[in-house]
């Protein structure tokens, strides 16, 4: 057989070849955005691609893709199993060795962070990849020459929890074995988050993965109540975190509705689990007191954020990419102030919603227990440490609310003030009424955002009491009754406390709470250990407890409890 004829048969074969590979067939496999200052490869921008299937593909026609552009049409390329190529700009593929594909109009990859998207010949998504910088996990790589890498092939969808900066001492790997690859496999259950409506007869439904195409398709696995049916389902590419549904009959203004899904299963395989419920309705112009300033941290500790919580009084339902947050209270022409988000997001009656600079540095420091409701912002208005002004306005360029907040109200015996929140006590009270703002408590994590806020004065003619269960326990670590559990209910927040341990000798023996804040309700733990670590001899102990306010009120319990141990 001669080489002319060898190479026809090539061409035939490539030719026949599928180039309309089905999604996750191939996939991005390997990113460099940012690739100056170099550490050791060339200073182009490069993507890396893997062929996941049992089959040669035929990447010709293909494109990579971006929000803002489209590259050229791949040439023709045969892309064996279990085998790389790299694809970059066609006047840089020669700084990358054979199994390499220049493109024309290869799109910019931003440095911070992009959707990028690969589209077979007929244009239908085979992988896409939304990286952001806090993919590299090391904050020393961000700045350049290191390349995003995948861990697991076999997770496409994976997203964050499936890349690394690369380990490689060059800064990255194209056209070999990822230096971070391993088993990071997706065992969670896909979670329902959040909805807006486009109009009265359409849904928008927001999943914190991406979904099984398919099965977001069934109607039949939406519900929604009060009262109206889900005609169609339409999950929505490139990332297939959204579907879009629509619905029998209009909603209703100030009705809440709530979306249940069921049977739904993320593309790695995971049925949706218990976080499959959400609120849905139309949104409406928030006015005066419809949503309030909540609680505001402005002296983070050194690695916090500001953050500034939101809490929906009223009966509407706001969408936040109508407000804007600013530290003046001046006149001010809605359109004109940045919103809070640029995509619409809901703030149902009755919800918290917290918004920073900083994600991820409230995450470190605070309780934080509803994720979804913690939004990164671009910027927030200056926050003075002694005092400063925060005004929340609606899109018409009204004020919905304003504080002028002062250091002082934080709780008067506060030894430290760094890294603890300014809480309203009443959310129906004034929120200028100095009277109405006080210091988190120290029991809460000097912070409580996204919920409840630890010291809300909650209403109530119960007694102020001490409980402690159980009565005997013993801290021998089998498992069953290691520790014991002192609960309080209190008349109000705001109350210091010191607890005090003592054994029959009336010796003390552990300092368990020393002029810690309190909230109305809760609860400490002793495991039988003394100050210095040791563990307590059996026997017979004395629990004193003490509380007081600024306002002289004063009270001390004491209660016995038994330390035992098993032979």
């Amino acid at each position: 057989m001669t080489a002319v004829t060898t190479n026809l048969l090539l061409l035939l074969l490539l030719f026949c070849l599928p180039a309309n590979a089905q999604r996750h067939a191939v996939v991005i496999h390997e990113i460099m955005a940012d690739p100056q200052p170099s550490i050791g490869l060339p200073e182009v921008e490069y993507i890396e691609l893997r062929n996941r299937s049992a089959a040669p593909i035929n990447l010709q026609g293909w494109r990579l893709q971006t929000g803002s552009s489209t590259s050229g049409a791949f040439p023709i390329y045969l892309l064996q199993p279990d085998s790389l190529v790299v694809v970059c700009s066609r006047t840089n593929a020669v700084l990358f060795g054979q199994n390499t594909i220049g493109v024309t109009s290869f799109p910019a990859l931003s440095n911070g962070g992009i959707t990028l998207v690969l589209v077979n010949g007929t244009g239908s998504l085979v992988h896409a990849v939304p990286y952001t910088t806090a993919w590299y996990g090391a904050a020393d790589k961000e700045g350049g020459g290191w390349s995003l890498e995948m861990i697991d092939r076999d997770n496409p969808c994976g997203g964050a929890f499936n890349w690394r900066a690369a380990q490689h001492p060059l800064g990255g790997t194209p056209g070999g074995p990822n230096s971070v690859a391993g088993k990071s496999p997706d065992d969670a259950p896909p979670a329902l988050l959040s909805t807006t409506a486009p109009d009265s007869l359409h849904l928008l439904l927001r999943f914190d993965e991406a979904l099984d195409s398919a099965a977001a398709a069934n109607a039949h696995a939406f519900e929604m109540l009060p009262g109206i049916a889900i005609v169609a389902a339409a999950p929505q590419p490139p990332l297939y975190q959204q579907v879009l549904l629509t619905l029998q009959k209009p909603m209703q203004t100030s009705t809440v509705y709530t979306v249940t899904v069921k049977g739904v299963q993320d593309c790695a395989g995971n049925m949706v689990g218990s976080s499959n419920s959400v609120p849905a309705g139309l949104p409406q112009t928030a006015l005066a007191g419809d949503v309030v300033i909540n609680e505001v941290l402005f002296n983070p500790k050194p690695g916090g954020s500001d953050y500034v919580e939101l809490y929906n009084r009223g009966k509407k339902i706001i969408d936040l990419s109508g407000l804007s947050l600013t530290n003046n209270s001046t006149t001010a022409i809605g359109s004109q102030l940045p919103k809070l988000t640029k995509e619409p997001h809901y703030l149902f009656p009755g919800q918290h919603v917290v918004v920073t600079e900083d994600r991820h540095a409230v995450l470190r420091h605070f309780l934080v227990k509803n994720e979804a409701l913690l939004l990164e912002v671009a910027a927030l208005p200056s926050m003075p440490d002694d005092k400063g002004t925060i005004t929340l306005w609606n899109e018409a360029g009204q004020i919905v609310d304003a504080l002028a907040y002062h250091h002082n109200w934080h709780f008067a015996l506060l030894t430290e003030k760094d890294g603890v929140a300014l809480e309203r006590i009443n959310p129906a009270a004034p929120t200028q009424q100095s009277s109405n703002w006080t210091s988190a408590a120290a029991t809460a994590g000097f912070g409580t955002p996204t919920y409840a806020n630890s010291q809300l004065h909650q209403h109530t003619t119960a007694a102020m009491a001490w409980s402690i269960a159980p009565q005997v326990f013993s801290p021998d670590g089998d498992g069953f009754e290691d520790f014991c559990t002192i609960t309080y209910q209190l008349d109000a927040p705001n109350y210091v406390a010191n607890l005090q341990i003592f054994d029959a000798s009336g010796r003390l023996v552990r300092r368990l709470v020393q002029n810690q804040t309190l909230t109305q309700t809760g609860s400490f733990r002793w495991n039988g250990l003394s100050d210095a670590g040791s563990a307590l001899p059996t026997g017979n102990y004395i629990l004193l407890i003490e509380i007081f306010n600024l306002q002289g009120k004063k009270q001390q319990w004491k209660q016995t409890v038994v330390l035992a141990r098993r032979r």
